[in-house]
């Protein structure tokens, strides 16, 4: 192209006349165009990469919670295998549980028992016998309990001691405990014992009658509507015990 001013020939590539020095309007106007079209371009690559940016967020945070969901899945199912194997007792280790606590049973050593099956979480079918013996064990284990707190408070309020460690009502209300766990051994005949707690459970029955007789100075009419009531913790049960500490107690 010619040069507007001097007419000397001049590249369309240059910005000014080389030998005048004069711009080159080709030139300007070429650029401006280019400038335009890359803004153009650039503000409809922003508006796309604006748009785009949501789903981009969206499909990564949902990769991020599959992925999520499926590591806890892998969790759960390790835990839970976890749990079912240490839960399922080998033949074996059942066989030689059965063994430990039969031999504790036939010794008697019934605290032992009681702390072997919490140990290995002995609670299945197989072990009723024992766990129907821890039962029948800490009943009339509290029974005793129960019977010497209550003598121990009837011989503080008999010594006379000013001011009284204990009350009457104290007394009362061991006799009633006592009276509960005696008839709870009674009635549980009722649930069905098991052939082998049979001894174990008339021996216990037998010490409780005789307590009730030959301590307590209950008769057998007393006793025996003391088993009739139909609940333990009922007010009638709780009313005829305080009735009879009441009338042994004066004596």
């Amino acid at each position: 192209m010619k040069c507007k001013n001097c007419g000397a020939s001049v590249p369309s590539r240059l910005p000014a006349c080389e030998y005048c020095g004069t711009a080159n309007e080709v030139y300007i106007r070429r650029k401006q165009e280019l400038e335009l079209l890359k803004n153009i371009f650039n503000k409809a690559r922003r508006r796309a990469i604006i748009e785009t940016v949501p789903n981009v967020v969206i499909r990564v945070l949902n990769r991020f919670i599959f992925i999520a969901a499926m590591m806890l899945l892998v969790v759960l199912s390790i835990s839970f295998a976890v749990f079912c194997l240490s839960s399922r007792i080998p033949v074996g280790n059942e066989k030689e549980h059965l063994m430990v606590l039969e031999k504790m049973r036939n010794e008697k050593r019934y605290d032992e028992i009681e702390d072997y099956v919490y140990r290995y979480d002995l609670y299945s079918d197989q072990y009723a016998v024992y766990l129907q013996s821890i039962k029948i064990h800490n009943t009339i284990d509290t029974f005793w309990s129960y019977k010497d707190s209550y003598e121990n408070i009837r011989k503080e309020i008999g010594n006379g001691a000013n001011p009284h460690p204990y009350t009457e009502e104290d007394a009362r209300k061991k006799y009633v405990d006592m009276m509960t766990k005696a008839y709870e051994i009674f009635h549980y005949a009722d649930e069905g014992i098991l052939s082998e707690n049979r001894e174990y459970y008339q021996e216990c029955s037998m010490e409780v009658m005789a307590c009730l007789k030959y301590i307590l100075g209950l008769n057998d009419e007393e006793i025996k509507k003391l088993c009739e009531y139909k609940y333990a913790y009922s007010d009638e049960f709780t009313d005829y015990c305080r009735k009879l500490y009441d009338q042994y107690s004066s004596q």
